[in-house]
């Protein structure tokens, strides 16, 4: 029986990322270990008093401030301690009279541990005690500038930009996207040469001044065409698609609440084979929503709650986006990200495919959809779908 159940119970509700971490609990700690870095404010604490309910064993806290060692003691009795019960029976910030929960610092211990080692040993002299108590003074002075490293190593810490990296083959990356633009804009280009010459069939008269409305009407299309091209290119090129796509689950994690730093999305391209998009400025919990919503959204399309059904266009296919994982509990939620979704890459019907109509076209997009077909084309593999799948 865990010794804390009829002691300590949480009162309040898990924070997503908290209660990711409580779910895996069981593969973080096989080897009796884990390491917990977060924000200030993540929840930190409130993780480690829980970790220390499940434990079910007597604890020993260890900070490096009195006020930290006070923060765990008041934040057990407001957000664990059940009603009723005495604190001070449960719980201590003194080593000499430790309870089932010990709170204290550092240099508690550093003290309580000479002491303990003086009483083992033969009892000290005066003139030993007096160079113990020059040595004490000494590391006191020490201290201040330990404490001074520490705070320039967390300033340090929190200026740091975390970033998570992967690697894959550069086969799925191949793109025919800038081909199928730039013969798009070429076709362009011979429809304004095709007008151009029936223009000046047209207006062909000898005349100075038909003459000169030709050339300037040339002159005044080529810069035009050069212009909308130029747009058209930077527009729909996939680098801007990418960061649109960014744009829009970046919006809405901060609808939803997930991310409340200032942040910015930013993409890369090497020779226009490998593209990259990414989150600066937020902390290394809000990188991570942000990095697996953009994955799922972009992922092949297998048996999601919710999907993004673009309309389709003559001169481009018609498009599936996965609503991820985050955003499918709840309708509301679905459609937040609909919303967020549409102020950057255009307006996509939400699908729900728990029903028969949408299930045909969850059905219609695991063959036609552009992430599924490129899993096909690179991995040549067929998968058999149940119809309860």
């Amino acid at each position: 029986m865990n010794i804390y159940d009829s002691i300590l119970s949480f009162h309040g509700t898990w924070r997503t990322y908290q209660a990711r971490v409580l779910e895996a609990i069981q593969s973080y700690l096989e080897d009796k270990k884990i390491h917990i870095v977060a924000a200030p404010g993540a929840g930190k604490t409130t993780l480690g008093i829980e970790l220390i309910r499940r434990g079910g064993q007597p604890c020993l806290i260890l900070s490096p401030r009195i006020v930290i060692r006070q923060q765990w003691l008041e934040r057990i009795q407001t957000a664990f301690l059940k009603e009723g019960l005495i604190p001070e029976d449960y719980l201590s910030n003194n080593i000499q009279n430790p309870k089932l929960i010990t709170s204290i610092t550092y240099q508690t211990l550093f003290c309580g541990m000479t002491q303990y080692k003086g009483i083992e040993e033969e009892e000290d002299t005066q003139e030993q005690e007096e160079v113990d108590n020059k040595e004490m003074l000494k590391k006191s002075r020490e201290r201040e500038a330990l404490f001074q490293q520490w705070q320039k190593a967390v300033f340090l810490y929190e200026t740091m930009e975390t970033t998570e990296e992967c690697s894959m083959n550069k086969e799925p990356l191949k793109t025919g996207s800038f081909f199928f633009y730039a013969m798009g804009y070429l076709v362009f280009l011979i429809l304004v040469e095709i007008l151009n010459i029936a223009t000046h069939v047209r207006f062909n008269s000898g005349n100075f001044f038909n003459d000169l409305f030709f050339y300037l009407l040339s002159c005044l299309t080529g810069v035009a065409t050069l212009y909308l091209g130029m747009e058209l290119m930077k527009r729909r090129s996939p680098l801007k698609r990418l960061q649109n796509l960014g744009k829009a689950v970046l919006h809405a994690l901060e609808q939803k609440g997930e991310i409340t730093s200032a942040c910015r999305v930013e993409v890369a391209e090497d020779h226009g084979i490998f593209y990259a998009v990414s989150l600066t400025g937020g902390t290394a919990r809000e990188k991570h929503a942000f990095a697996d919503c953009l994955e799922e959204m972009l992922a092949p399309v297998d048996n999601q709650r919710y999907l993004l059904c673009g309309k389709k266009g003559r001169l481009c296919m018609k498009e599936y986006y996965c609503v991820p994982t985050l955003f499918s509990s709840r309708k509301e939620d679905a459609q937040l990200f609909q919303k967020a979704a549409a102020s950057q890459i255009g307006a996509y019907r939400l699908i729900y495919t728990r029903n028969a109509e949408g299930r045909k076209i969850l059905l219609h997009a695991r063959a036609k959809a552009f992430a599924n077909r490129n899993e096909r084309v690179l991995n040549r593999k067929k998968k058999v779908k149940g119809a309860l799948e």
